[in-house]
């Protein structure tokens, strides 16, 4: 998986936002399950990324297991 750097800082940002976290404590291979972060929570970060980029973001949370997976599949959406 490689993930651009604005969009990873980007995701970090808004996870940090939404746990009321540093952004330093997001890194890539951080395990979204070991901060908290629920299938409503994972919803809710996707719904505020969407604004943030002005895009449709498929929600497969299954697939969302770490702050990576997150960035990649906003990559991946921005670029289709």
């Amino acid at each position: 998986m490689r993930v651009s750097q604005e969009t990873l800082s980007t995701v970090q940002t808004v996870l940090a936002q939404t746990l009321d976290m540093s952004s330093d404590q997001f890194p890539p291979e951080r395990k979204l399950d070991e901060m908290g972060i629920d299938s409503l929570r994972v919803i809710e970060v996707v719904f505020r990324l969407e604004d943030v980029f002005n895009t449709s973001i498929p929600l497969d949370s299954a697939a969302l297991a770490t702050v990576g997976d997150v960035a990649d599949l906003v990559d991946r959406v921005r670029a289709a």
